[in-house]
């Protein structure tokens, strides 16, 4: 189905907020800055919750915190608590890991997340202590598995998504692509590698207590929900040229503390949580430049052709 719009539905406010550039992995697809360690982590985080509340206003917010990987960081789980506790409003906290850190440490994990995401790569991750994590995980969080799929490492893959079938744990393959903003890079058009990422696609866990929004995309006459990662896998995540309403209900927040609407940067900087200066932020929307999206999050930021 051809779309000339794509849309969540309900509106949410969604913050996603990368507090720092520390990885202990060093995929070969992830952007350098992204794991660089130039940004550590922020001493004190009011700043970023004062503003955070006054954007949302009395909208549901969700906050999915990225990395780097935010495990590393010291305060992780005191920001949880007291982002939770910060308004009346409800809140809800996704964050990613590669679930690197040590078995004790995920046992002792109390942070209120409503959503866990959990990142499988296979250049670096230990299969047996990764799936050790999963178990600890699955039945006090609802527990998201991505597993990113390079060559060399199509078997390893779908042995993981096979052993994932035990736990209540929700699974989806990423076909990696390179950091070029195109679909021709490491996963390239290799028919065997396309077709499993294509349906492999898991859902066992219902235990999620967060906002219940799709992904809707139309053309005018008809609409269908759709998760995004089946548009960036199926290549139908292209928008240059459309308007995208970056700002309005999405924001991103960067390690060094810039705001912008969209985690490509695209369209100005709105300000810095840092900073004593005002952030602004348009109403109008911003043209895609970008032949891919590539982003789950940019994909469902409202959009029109």
């Amino acid at each position: 189905m051809k779309f000339t719009r794509i849309y969540r539905d309900p509106v949410i406010k969604k913050v996603v907020w990368t507090p720092g550039t520390v990885c202990n992995y060093r995929c070969s697809y992830c952007y350098p800055h992204d794991h660089d360690g130039k940004y550590k982590w922020p001493e004190t985080y009011d700043r970023l919750i004062k503003f955070v509340n006054e954007w949302r206003g009395s909208d549901p917010l969700a906050l999915d915190i990225l990395g780097g990987e935010p495990t590393l960081w010291p305060k992780f789980q005191d920001f949880c608590h007291d982002l939770a506790k910060s308004s009346s409003n409800p809140t809800k906290i996704m964050f990613s890991s590669n679930g690197s850190r040590s078995l004790r440490y995920w046992k002792e994990f109390d942070a209120p997340i409503d959503s866990l995401g959990l990142s499988f790569h296979p250049e670096h991750a230990n299969i047996e202590h990764f799936l050790n994590v999963v178990e600890i995980l699955h039945e006090r969080y609802q527990v998201w598995i991505y597993l990113m799929l390079i060559p060399p490492y199509l078997d390893v893959v779908k042995k993981m998504f096979e052993d994932l079938k035990k736990f209540k744990v929700n699974a989806t393959v990423n076909s990696i692509v390179s950091i070029s903003q195109s679909h021709t890079g490491v996963v390239g058009n290799n028919p065997e590698y396309e077709k499993f990422a294509a349906g492999a696609h898991l859902r066992q866990s219902e235990i999620f207590d967060g906002f219940m929004y799709g992904t809707y995309i139309t053309n005018g006459i008809q609409t269908k929900r759709i998760q995004t990662q089946d548009l960036i896998n199926t290549k139908q995540d292209a928008f240059r040229g459309w308007n995208c309403y970056v700002g309005k209900d999405t924001l991103n927040i960067h390690a060094n503390g810039d705001v912008y609407g969209s985690s490509c940067s695209s369209g100005p900087c709105y300000g810095n949580i840092y900073s004593s200066e005002k952030i602004f932020i348009p109403d109008a929307p911003f043209t895609c430049p970008h032949d891919f999206c590539g982003c789950g999050t940019d994909v469902e930021i409202e959009k029109s052709k």
